[in-house]
């Protein structure tokens, strides 16, 4: 059985954590409208997650932190999804096994300080609107192998991507 998620009429809600929902597949938009005071979200050990909404990601204007781990179905976040974040300056995916890519989506992150991607063995590369995200002063890429490859300086496919990033760490 599916399990259902209701927070309604929180709207002065600012943190939320999601903990080890083994059988949660995705979450709908419902869950996430309403808290536009939302500042931090945590998602940890979902195995099942294979996705986030869309839409309910736009309605998280206050959204500063994003932390996604152990959710090992999740391949991607949402395209347009990241639209809306704008006020997101923090964001940490790992142990996601499936997790695939960054889309171009980061482009929306005006406001975006800090990258975390940590134990993601199938992400490949960064998108290439990272170039563009001026108020990146930290990526932190740990046991991504593709990834770490791709980001070596000066050698690295991705390296002309994040060559701007103040403080780079890969190990």
């Amino acid at each position: 059985m599916m399990p259902e998620i209701s927070i309604s009429n929180h709207t002065l809600l600012e943190s939320l954590v999601i903990w080890g929902m083994e059988d949660l597949e995705s979450l709908s938009n419902r869950v996430l409208d309403n808290l536009s005071a939302l500042k931090r979200l945590r998602i940890y050990y979902c195995d099942e997650l294979e996705s986030l909404p869309e839409e309910g990601l736009r309605n998280l204007n206050s959204l500063e932190v994003l932390y996604i781990h152990g959710c090992g179905r999740l391949n991607c976040l949402p395209m347009d999804g990241l639209r809306g974040l704008s006020s997101l300056r923090k964001l940490s995916i790992g142990s996601c096994d499936k997790f695939t890519s960054l889309t171009e989506g980061v482009r929306h992150l005006t406001a975006f300080e800090d990258l975390e991607l940590t134990n993601c063995p199938e992400l490949n590369s960064l998108p290439e609107s990272i170039q563009h995200l001026t108020s990146l002063q930290s990526l932190h890429v740990r046991y991504c192998p593709n990834l770490e490859k791709r980001c070596e300086e000066d050698l690295g496919e991705d390296w002309p991507k994040i060559a701007h990033i103040p403080k780079i760490r890969i190990i």
